[in-house]
Order: C-alpha cells, then sequence, then structure tokens
C-alpha cells in the first residue's frame, strides 16, 4: 500500500484545539501529516514564527508521524 502523506498549511496563531483535532483525525486515514506554518509580511502575528513551530511540536512531540516545517511565500511552493 502505499504512504499517504497529508500537508496541513496555516498561520497557527496560535495552534487551537480545532486544529489538533484536524490533525489527529487525519492521522486515522493517513501516515504523515506535514503542518506547514506560513508567515505573510503583510499580517501582524501575535506569535513568531519559532514561537508557532516550537508549540505545535510540543502539542505532537509523542506523535512521530507529524512533523512541521516553516515556509514563506506560495503553498504550493513549500509542498513541492
Amino acid at each position: 500500500m502505499a504512504i499517504l502523506n497529508v500537508f496541513f498549511p496555516g498561520s497557527f496563531d496560535p495552534i487551537t484545539q480545532g486544529h489538533v483535532a484536524l490533525v489527529r483525525r487525519a492521522l486515522s486515514f493517513c501516515d504523515h501529516v506535514v503542518i506547514g506554518v506560513g508567515t505573510n509580511s503583510d499580517k501582524q502575528y501575535m506569535f513568531s514564527v519559532q514561537q508557532r513551530v516550537r508549540r505545535i511540536e510540543q502539542c505532537f512531540a509523542h506523535d512521530q508521524r507529524v512533523s512541521v516545517c516553516s515556509y514563506n511565500g506560495m503553498t504550493v511552493d513549500c509542498c513541492r
């Protein structure tokens, strides 16, 4: 069977219980979820990208099927 990876983009400022629930639900039908923390220079954030990534990593520290990356620009470019 093929490996199915899912990319979940967002600003996650901050990550919410709803985000966490969606990741857990995705893990019920896929092998790996990559959470992409996007940044937009036109947007003002409460938390830095490093803080947002660190918080997400803490939320899923127990599950190696979840990884986190940050990116600037187009989501499709990050997916490539």
